[in-house]
């Protein structure tokens, strides 16, 4: 039931029993002002008994349905604020991508598909140099993602570059072999990083992820090789069974649901 049916259901069954009551205590007046004797007596105290015992249980329907209600609207406004923060947060991570001064040689190095430059760019990538970190998901495909795999693993990797390292990864989830066990240890880890969580699950719905390394660029745009939503989907099923927080569920199945309309349209397409 949606919160706004189940609201108007609420005051429509208060006014019912508003009006059953007061039907009840007409009868019982009515009855005490005909009957007399002993028998009348009876008959009045069994009506009020009966009306009392009715009054109770549409009392108690009554509360159920508010709680209900009550229910539904927390978990409808609970969706709300989560979708809400989950674009802000897609938003802000895109938006905070590589810088549009990233080095020449970076540019350089994907364009030409230089895998001789992935040393130097997992050197600065550990500098958290932000545009080296995109260069190596860029030329993932070229090394099984070893290099962005070793970045992503280092110990003094900052925060900024740790979630944006996350989301590359799951956005090149194809390519690296390691990926998907990493990736789970994020879903799995206590207590939990809901900026990875939030990270990877952007980046397994987005292998066409915004870099701008390529603003100016002639390399073609990502994904460089071809994504299977099949094992996309099948990774946010294996994080949705260690997931127990309520919000991070929800959110799992939202992505569940956009990478499954993925599949059938490629199918679809066949």
């Amino acid at each position: 039931m949606k919160p706004a049916a189940a609201f108007a259901a609420g005051l429509w069954t208060g006014a019912a029993v508003i009006a059953a009551v007061g039907a009840f205590y007409l009868r019982v007046w009515e009855m005490g002002r005909t009957g007399s004797g002993p028998l009348g007596r009876e008959k009045l105290e069994s009506s009020i008994q009966l009306l009392q015992q009715e009054q109770t249980h549409s009392q108690a329907e009554e509360t159920r349905l508010k709680q209900t209600i009550a229910e539904l609207q927390a978990e409808l406004e609970t969706r709300m604020t989560m979708e809400a923060r989950r674009q802000s947060r897609l938003v802000r991570r895109d938006g905070a991508a590589p810088s549009p001064s990233a080095e020449s040689w970076i540019v350089d190095a994907v364009m030409e598909g230089n895998v001789q430059a992935l040393p130097l760019l997992e050197q600065a990538a550990l500098q958290n140099n932000l545009p080296a970190l995109d260069a190596l998901a860029l030329l993932a495909d070229r090394d099984n993602g070893e290099a962005l795999t070793r970045v992503w693993s280092a110990a003094d990797l900052s925060d900024a570059g740790r979630e944006r390292g996350t989301f590359l990864m799951a956005a090149t989830v194809e390519v690296n072999p390691r990926a998907e066990e990493l990736l789970q240890s994020v879903f799995a880890a206590v207590p939990a990083n809901p900026r990875l969580r939030e990270a990877a699950l952007a980046g397994i719905e987005t292998p066409d992820f915004t870099t701008d390394l390529r603003q100016g660029a002639n390399f073609p745009a990502p994904p460089h090789f071809r994504p299977d939503y099949f094992q996309r989907l099948g990774a946010v099923e294996t994080w949705g069974t260690v997931v127990t927080d309520q919000q991070f569920s929800v959110m799992i199945e939202r992505v569940h649901t956009r990478l499954a309309q993925r599949v059938e349209g490629e199918h679809g397409a066949e």
